[in-house]
């Protein structure tokens, strides 16, 4: 399941827009199901995320919600699946419950709503007691080189070894 937050249909090739700006999802939408009509539930991502989860609907409240009802990745899970979840936003990380119902879970993102393990949750911590400046950035250094003894891996990169290790499971699995 691909989701994209805040992506204007009209401009993807895959839906007809004549310039190049969508290469990557155009392929991956000749071989996928695309819902040409689908609509958010709200205006805004943590209104709209977990209707599209749980296929509950949008809920009215200024608070970030939790999520409520089983996940369409519990019911995989329940299944039998082997589930996934690749994330790059910080709304949708397991800060906000969004790991339920996986077996393996990457937040790529930046920044403590991101951070899946302790040592990036202190690490985002301190950054914000310290602040931007001198301090912040010497000790983030000194943080970046304990925790990255091989070369820092791209965003890209890390989700293309997701992919590839979940689609050689001999199991049935569910990526999102």
């Amino acid at each position: 399941l691909v989701t994209v937050d805040s992506l204007r249909a009209d401009r993807t090739g895959f839906l007809g827009y004549d310039r190049n700006t969508t290469p990557n999802l155009d392929t991956v939408a000749t071989d996928g199901l695309v819902y040409e009509q689908a609509q958010a539930h709200g205006p805004t991502t943590f209104s709209s995320f977990p209707s599209l989860l749980t296929g509950t609907h949008a809920y009215r409240t200024t608070e970030y919600p939790k999520l409520s009802g089983e996940t369409v990745a519990e019911w995989a899970q329940n299944a039998g699946y082997h589930t996934t979840s690749v994330t790059s936003n910080a709304w949708v990380s397991p800060t906000y419950d969004y790991d339920r119902g996986f077996d393996s879970v990457y937040a790529l993102g930046r920044g403590p709503r991101s951070a899946t393990g302790p040592w990036d949750r202190i690490r985002h911590t301190v950054g914000d007691v310290l602040g931007e400046g001198v301090l912040f950035d010497l000790t983030k250094r000194g943080y970046d080189r304990l925790r990255n003894t091989n070369e820092a891996v791209s965003t890209e990169d890390r989700i293309h070894e997701i992919v590839v290790d979940h689609t050689e499971r001999n199991e049935p699995t569910f990526t999102w």
